[in-house]
């Protein structure tokens, strides 16, 4: 029977525990839980016109819970397609957090393993008089190496 194991590591802007919950030698799913920190600084300065110059600045961090799966599916010896996608929040931080992330994984070698692909991620902060919303998404490129 395939061998299950705790993987862990560092998932974009969190960190996240990842336990292998299915092994194949074609595919392999993986699932856990962990946390999303987030740091946003804003600035806003007004030229003098009509009014005076005025600037005004603001910062807000917290830190989301999340639970994620992670897929992959192996097309050869070096080639494979992930998936990933967590969702968290719950109103501990923000009211929800999510992403999602689809690779190509190329491993040339058994220790190096590169990936690039799209990420899209997005959350919604509210809490006292500070309301923040944010999705984004664009290219993404990785590597993982293993000691």
């Amino acid at each position: 029977s395939p061998r299950r194991r705790l993987i862990s590591g560092a998932i974009g802007l969190g960190f996240v525990g990842l336990y292998r919950a299915i092994e194949d030698p074609a595919y392999s799913l993986d699932v856990g839980a962990g946390v999303r920190p987030w740091w946003v600084d804003t600035s806003l300065r007004l030229n003098p016109g009509l009014a005076a110059a005025r600037t005004t600045d603001s910062s807000v961090n917290w830190t989301d819970p999340v639970i994620a799966v992670r897929g992959h599916v192996r097309l050869s010896e070096q080639f494979g397609l992930s998936a990933y996608g967590d969702i968290g929040g719950f109103g501990v931080g923000s009211q929800l957090t999510w992403q999602v992330v689809g690779t190509v994984d190329w491993q040339p070698t058994d220790w190096v393993a590169l990936r690039a692909g799209w990420r899209y991620l997005s959350f919604d902060f509210e809490k006292a008089t500070t309301t923040l919303k944010l999705s984004i998404s664009g290219p993404i490129i990785g590597a993982s190496f293993r000691f």
